[in-house]
């Protein structure tokens, strides 16, 4: 049985649009952040028989070459800051782990894919100067949330994994800056921060346009991978 997992309801109902009548797929989501993603997945692998996972959704681009929708197979995830002290500066957190992940079956498909190594940390990272200094300091190509508790559990169990993730926006792209990973205020003044930004309106819109992009390409790819024609 293959397990398809994805941390959001609009990512995962790509897959369950294009592949629910198929037979031999199981269909999670898992939530937002490591934690809940190692708990999801723990937990439906204890009841459930898997031979093999395939992660996909959104991620945010590291390297200022990948553009919104490019797609990104995982070839290695590195895990930081879920094991840190509160409010610890990104440039003090260190490797907590890596997983290398199956690529093998992603080429081929006839579409454009990178394979690059992935970052996972439990913050949003929003900010251009924080995912330059990222990108320097652990040459990931991207950064997600959950990939890498993902990886950590299937590992344990076993079981093979693939990841996909599609970019929802670019190194250069400040519009979720003040949501941002912010060790230096509390939650409240996170809150705070962020609605004294404004503007939530358009950001959100640019959101929005930025992640039907991303949705599109993980669309394309599920269909290349499953061998579905999609018709318009």
């Amino acid at each position: 049985m293959l397990l398809v997992i994805a941390a959001l309801s609009e990512e995962l109902r790509i897959a369950q649009e294009l592949c629910r009548s198929r037979s031999g797929v199981y269909f999670v989501k898992s939530g937002v952040g490591p934690k809940a993603a190692a708990n999801k997945l723990s937990r439906f692998l204890e009841n459930h028989t898997v031979s093999k996972i395939l992660v996909f959704g959104y991620a945010g681009a590291l390297d200022p070459d990948l553009k919104i929708g490019d797609l990104v197979a995982v070839r290695r995830v590195i895990s930081i800051g879920e094991n840190v002290a509160a409010r610890t500066p990104l440039d003090r957190m260190e490797t907590e782990g890596s997983s290398n992940l199956l690529t093998d079956d992603l080429a081929g498909l006839g579409m454009e894919i990178y394979n690059a190594d992935l970052l996972t940390t439990p913050f949003i990272i929003g900010n251009p100067e924080q995912k330059k200094f990222l990108r320097s300091r652990f040459q990931a190509a991207a950064v997600d949330m959950e990939t890498g508790a993902f990886a950590r559990v299937a590992a344990a169990a076993g079981i093979p994994l693939a990841a996909v993730r599609a970019i929802t926006d670019e190194a250069g792209d400040s519009f979720l800056a003040p949501v941002s990973y912010d060790p230096s205020v509390t939650v409240a003044g996170k809150v705070g921060k962020a609605v004294f930004a404004g503007h939530w309106l358009r950001r959100y819109q640019d959101w929005a346009s930025r992640a039907a992009v991303a949705r599109a390409s993980l669309r394309r790819f599920l269909s290349a991978y499953f061998g579905i024609t999609v018709t318009r």
